[in-house]
């Protein structure tokens, strides 16, 4: 598939930052808040492939936990967790998974902690307002 073809002068993302810049003027700038205007982005920008954008999504983690809620590589079943989103086709296969973090959060950070839980690396967006890093097969392709 090739690199889809988004540039900053295109609607979705003038819409995205004008959605930001309200946001910034009225002193909304927590996760909560400025994670609607990239799911409205995402939304806009899956829909040629055919893609949906699932909310709240939940996934097995690639962590296990034990019998005792302790982790382990060998023992337990892997844990629940939940993605602020996923890019899904009509027969239900998740292209990517989404991750949103507002300007006040440190990204590294959060993405070290995201990864200690079990996000998977394969194919995930850590996303903020100011900042983006692309995962595709366990490293950063994009940041």
């Amino acid at each position: 598939m090739s690199l889809f073809p988004l540039k900053p002068t295109h609607a979705p993302v003038k819409a995205y930052y004008a959605a930001l810049a309200q946001f910034h003027l009225h002193s909304h700038t927590t996760e909560g808040n400025t994670r609607s205007a990239f799911a409205d982005l995402l939304k806009r920008c899956c829909s040629p492939y055919h893609w949906h954008l699932v909310e709240e999504y939940q996934f097995k983690g690639t962590a296990r936990t034990g019998v005792h809620g302790d982790r382990s590589s060998s023992l337990g079943s892997k844990q629940s967790l939940r993605a602020d989103g996923a890019l899904v086709d009509d027969i239900t296969l998740v292209h990517g998974l989404w991750e949103a973090k507002d300007s006040d959060d440190d990204l590294p950070a959060e993405i070290r902690k995201k990864r200690e839980k079990g996000y998977p690396l394969t194919n995930i967006l850590f996303q903020s307002p100011s900042r983006a890093v692309l995962y595709q097969d366990n490293r950063i392709a994009l940041d």
